[in-house]
């Protein structure tokens, strides 16, 4: 089963001295993902495949650099199987939090009609 991974999202935080932003350039780089970045922002989005989970891998480490940051990466976990599920990433604490959460449905109330 293909799970296709849909990252988004901003970020904020203080300014990072010279060297940390130079490291985190470079981590960005090294990656191969897209990623807009500036000394106190971060701005995100990917979608595709993920089974090695690299951009996991990539927040992680720009978290011990970030420090604490404002906002979230949402990822949105599309598979076959029926509704998606979701994980909520911040910084905070020079790591990586993630939130998980999914749909909830409720049941069908009533047939809805449509006049002709």
């Amino acid at each position: 089963m293909a799970e296709l991974y849909e990252y988004s999202g901003y970020l904020t935080f203080t300014p990072l001295p010279d060297d940390k932003f130079q490291k985190a350039r470079s981590l960005t780089d090294q990656s191969g993902l897209e990623m807009d970045m500036g000394e106190t922002w971060l701005e995100f989005d990917y979608a595709g495949r993920d089974a090695n989970r690299k951009v996991i891998a990539l927040l992680r480490n720009l978290a011990s650099l970030i420090g604490q940051a404002e906002g979230e990466i949402v990822c949105e976990i599309a598979t076959e199987d029926g509704d998606p599920t979701f994980e909520f990433y911040t910084i905070k604490n020079r790591g990586l939090y993630v939130q998980q959460g999914h749909i909830v449905r409720e049941k069908s109330k009533r047939k809805v009609l449509q006049k002709v």
